[in-house]
């Protein structure tokens, strides 16, 4: 298990590194929630870049609290210290509470919670946008 060893606006440094199998892009989690990515890894050490960072990007999908189903498809970016759900197309359904998880492939686990959406916009154009609650904080 790796332990935090600094903070800095929008990342974690931890102590496990390279020599301990971790990679960049890699899924930070505890328990079922996403913490962030492994930005870089060097032997005895690696970065996480937090989801309100303006270097996190992960494709996810929307589900519906009640249901579980899968409602949308789009993008969490980090953007001024908050959490983005962006490239949502308008004609997919997404709403205030809906989780945000991730979708899985190489690095992360299907199913993790990034957060949950506080804020619905729908801007002109196909896609809608959300604002975020990250689950860890």
């Amino acid at each position: 298990m790796a332990g935090v060893v600094g903070r800095g606006q929008g990342f974690l440094r931890l102590n496990l590194g390279s020599r301990a199998g971790v990679k960049r892009g890699q899924a930070v989690f505890v328990g079922q929630a996403i913490v962030g990515e492994i930005l870089d890894a060097n032997e005895w050490g690696s970065s996480v870049s937090l989801p309100t960072s303006s270097r996190f990007a992960m494709v996810v999908e929307g589900r519906g609290v009640v249901s579980g189903s899968k409602r949308a498809d789009g993008w969490a970016v980090g953007r001024g210290g908050r959490v983005r759900l962006t490239k949502v197309l308008k004609e997919d359904q997404i709403s205030e509470g809906d989780l945000v998880v991730t979708v899985g492939g190489e690095g992360e686990p299907a199913g993790l919670i990034l957060g949950k959406i506080l804020k619905v916009e729908s801007p002109s154009g196909i896609y809608q946008e959300a604002e975020v609650e990250p689950a860890v904080k």
